[in-house]
């Protein structure tokens, strides 16, 4: 749309009444009216016209966003927390916002008052602590981790030799093949690591321990304010009240009536006008210049004409003598 409002605003800025003949102001007017056409057609089209359809328009564009909003929320949180920065953690963790069932939106309010509840449904798609809990277990199983161990020397040789270490990726490997879910490690991530009950634990401190970074509802909000901003520009722009739109108009509008002007005062200073008029026995202000240049430039380009050519309103000529006296007022 910004490219179609440029386009009106070239020609306007760009035409110079001053400096113009009339075929010139003709074939000026002519660019300009089409300009408006397009860009009046391209308002009426792209807008909703009611609020039920700019709801569903602006719902559309933000669930197509939402998995490019996810996943910068996502990566916010993993570049506060490089554990998760590795491909077995983040890999999974990204796909699950392209599960479309992840996004909940709950509609609130009527008319142009909208607006929505944005829940991502992490648990039920990237799964829980508890299915990681499950995991933990399974892969002490398949690793043969002795149980009864002590607690707080277990989470020293975490810490100290195993933590990003070769072990360490062959034990997040093995996790995440012992739960059938993709990413049930997200809350660690999104609500911190300090305080997290689960059932595989056997006591000792967590490594490493973090506070949350709270993605997902970084996540929820940035989605709602997407949806409120594409929502309120259709409310805006509506009924053709974008002021970008009013000011092309009304610029345009202006410079039709400064080209229609200088049109009249060339007509009457025109050889070929006054030719038609004496050819035709009418006044020179009953005829329509656009017509007659628009149709002088055309048998130029080499169309061919039906007996008659307009030349104002109700108002016809020989094409032959139309032809003769273009031929022989070639500059208008």
């Amino acid at each position: 749309m910004e490219d179609i409002f440029a386009a009106l605003n070239k020609i306007t800025s760009e035409t110079d009444i001053t400096k113009l003949s009339l075929r010139n102001a003709v074939i000026a007017s002519a660019k300009v009216k089409e300009a408006m056409a397009i860009v009046k057609k391209a308002v009426s089209a792209s807008k909703p016209q009611d609020s039920e359809l700019a709801y569903k328009e602006a719902l559309r564009l933000t669930l197509k966003q939402a998995p490019s909003i996810y996943a910068g929320a996502v990566a916010d949180a993993v570049g506060k927390a490089d554990e998760y920065a590795y491909d077995q953690f983040l890999s999974p963790l990204l796909d699950v916002g392209f599960d479309e069932d992840l996004y909940e939106i709950i509609p609130m309010g009527t008319g142009w008052g909208r607006s929505i509840i944005v829940h991502l449904k992490m648990n039920e798609i990237a799964g829980d602590i508890g299915d990681y809990a499950q995991a933990i277990d399974a892969t002490r199983d398949a690793l043969n981790i002795k149980e009864g161990r002590d607690p707080e020397r277990a989470s020293k040789i975490w810490r100290t030799k195993i933590y990003k270490g070769p072990r360490y990726f062959t034990t997040i490997r093995t996790r995440l093949s012992n739960t059938s879910q993709p990413a049930p490690f997200w809350s660690l991530l999104n609500d911190g690591s300090k305080n997290v009950t689960m059932s595989s634990d056997i006591g000792g401190t967590p490594y490493p321990s973090r506070g949350g970074h709270h993605f997902v509802a970084n996540a929820e909000s940035e989605i709602k304010s997407f949806f409120i901003k594409t929502f309120f520009k259709f409310r805006d722009t509506t009924n053709k009240n974008d002021p970008t739109f009013k000011e092309a108009i009304a610029e345009a509008d202006r410079l039709l009536i400064e080209l229609q002007s200088l049109i009249d005062r060339l007509s009457t200073e025109s050889e070929l006008m006054l030719g038609i008029a004496r050819a035709i026995g009418v006044n020179v202000d009953k005829l329509t210049a656009s017509k007659i240049i628009i149709a002088a430039e055309r048998i130029k380009s080499g169309d061919i004409f039906t007996s008659q050519v307009v030349v104002g309103e109700d108002k016809r000529i020989r094409t032959a003598t139309f032809i003769r006296l273009v031929n022989q007022f070639g500059g208008y």
